[in-house]
């Protein structure tokens, strides 16, 4: 089983570096990140509709997700759940 990772800083330098390892390595990695407002910006809203749209109770749309994964220089990968239905 992988071990899950805490990353702080993971928008640049160092803690995107080592998100970005962890995560090639297969590792599960939550990252957090102090620039909202620069990611805000880069989807084209504002910070508090972010905060509200990734928040517990947010209802959020596909393309802000991946829009801040994006700005996370990270990428999204979907996989089918060990007691899905689907077999591979």
């Amino acid at each position: 089983m992988a071990a899950h990772w805490l990353v702080a800083g993971a928008t640049r330098g160092i803690g995107l570096e080592l998100a970005r390892r962890l995560l090639a390595r297969g590792e599960r990695v939550t990252a957090s990140a102090r620039g909202m407002s620069g990611i805000a910006e880069q989807e084209g809203v504002t910070r508090p509709a972010l905060y509200k749209a990734l928040s517990e109770t947010g209802d959020p749309q596909l393309s802000t997700l991946l829009g801040v994964v994006k700005a996370l220089g990270l990428r999204l990968a979907v996989e089918p759940a060990a007691n899905s239905i689907a077999s591979p």
